[in-house]
């Protein structure tokens, strides 16, 4: 775009995010253009002060020379008021800049690896702070990472690994276009009329508010939704369906497209307590992860995010630790076994702390009681059991060879107890993430002894 069309849309207020940022790149790298500039504004803007005056003496001006109405006086004004209206605009672009005052700019915010943005024919090196503009394609290599958020800080998209992403449209928030990989994006809420809308080869999903991932292979689309709702469509049919936060769905030529529950029977998961932020559970390739927030399992009133199943008579869980959130300082994740989900149930857990030690909490009635079981690191397997009254922690570094480290008698069990694994970040703000493996739960007769 000719420099006078860029300095006439200025003037006009008409200019779009991407023109003001190639007007921004002009005058910051060539010291002419911005002179230039400075003086068609400050010219420009003369005229439109002064245009009411001239109209009323237009028909004495017609037939008298320029100079008759340009005396030396106007000269100083004029080159003030060109100077004025350049530093008006280093005002506007330090406020633009400073306020990111487009809601629909897309942003950058952070980038790890290999990340590029390929842009027309060129091929660019992402940086934080780098915005993308229709048509950007954004990949990732296989141990890439990259963050992009709208400007109005109501989406932050995470690109992972191998992951290929294209920015098809700007208006109404904006339209990606998935290619290839997954992506786990977190929606403000928005009004249904203005959804976030993603495409891939099979599917669209259109957000208003959720927090979601989204994969897109060769031959079909996976999506996850944490909380929230997503109106999921598949483009081969039309069909469509709304996936809810704890479901998952799947969109191919060869599977059903219904939702289904991340957590297989008969395992179920919910937040105990006043966590604070939501907590989510999902099994994927035998493995279980888990987030939770919430202070503690207290010592009065329990506060985490509970993956569990039930357990009638006697028997025991066991459970393979191989991923806690260190971020966390003082998160903690472990096997439980509770009487009921109450934040005040009698219960018994053996949990690993981020800091590396172990910890054996019971509580038979209203105060808990901790125990420390010693250091431990990861993978580290744990293991409660339950026969009659009494429940006992264990531990093992390989999941063959177990040592005792405590256990205690709880007369008021009752014959079900919830068992399964839970996770609190001891922070009611923020969640932290585990991971479980090797995951069983075992009924045995009391009468014979738990199986070796």
């Amino acid at each position: 775009m000719k420099h006078q069309m860029l300095f006439d849309k200025f003037l006009q207020g008409s200019l779009s995010a991407s023109e003001v940022e190639e007007l921004k790149a002009l005058l910051k790298a060539d010291p002419e253009a911005g002179r230039q500039f400075v003086d068609y504004v400050g010219e420009t803007s003369l005229v439109v002060r002064v245009g009411s005056q001239l109209e009323n003496a237009a028909a004495e001006l017609v037939h008298q020379p320029v100079a008759a109405f340009r005396p030396e006086w106007w000269k100083p004004w004029w080159r003030w008021a060109g100077w004025a209206a350049g530093v008006a605009f280093v005002a506007i672009v330090v406020s633009v800049t400073a306020f990111n005052w487009d809601p629909l700019a897309i942003s950058i915010v952070s980038e790890s690896g290999n990340v590029v943005v390929l842009r027309r024919d060129k091929e660019i090196d992402a940086v934080p702070g780098m915005s993308l503009k229709i048509g950007d394609r954004l990949r990732t290599s296989r141990d890439g990472r990259a963050r992009i958020q709208l400007g109005d800080k109501t989406a932050l998209i995470e690109l992972r690994g191998a992951t290929h992403l294209r920015l098809l449209s700007r208006d109404n928030g904006a339209t990606w276009e998935l290619q290839h990989g997954v992506i786990e994006a977190q929606i403000g809420s928005r009004a249904k009329a203005n959804p976030l809308v993603l495409l891939t080869p099979q599917a669209e999903a259109k957000v208003t508010g959720t927090e979601f991932s989204l994969g897109a292979q060769e031959d079909n689309t996976r999506l996850e939704v944490t909380r929230g709702s997503v109106q999921f469509t598949r483009r081969e049919d039309g069909k469509c369906l709304a996936v809810h936060g704890g479901y998952f769905a799947v969109a191919s030529a060869d599977s059903a497209f219904t939702a289904k529950h991340l957590l297989p029977a008969p395992w179920d998961s919910q937040d105990v307590g006043a966590v604070g932020v939501q907590g989510l559970a999902k099994f994927e390739d035998g493995r279980c992860k888990v987030s939770g927030a919430g202070k503690d399992f207290c010592q009065s009133k329990d506060e985490f995010h509970f993956v569990y199943q039930t357990l009638e008579g006697d028997g025991e869980i066991t459970a393979r630790l191989v991923d806690l959130d260190f971020a966390r300082q003082h998160a903690k994740a472990g096997v439980v076994m509770r009487r009921n989900l109450k934040t005040t149930a009698p219960h018994a857990s053996l949990c690993l702390v981020a800091g590396g030690n172990l910890e054996f909490e019971h509580r038979v009635r209203n105060e808990a009681r901790t125990e420390l079981a010693g250091p431990a690191s990861m993978p580290c397997w744990l293991r409660l059991v339950r026969r009659g009254d009494t429940i006992t922690a264990c531990k093992s570094v390989d999941g063959r060879e177990w040592i005792e480290v405590g256990w205690d008698r709880f007369p008021t069990l009752g014959p079900r107890l919830y068992v399964g694994f839970g996770v609190t970040s001891r922070n009611r703000a923020a969640l932290a993430s585990s991971m479980f493996d090797q995951v069983s739960v075992t009924g045995f007769d009391a009468s014979v002894g738990a199986p070796p």
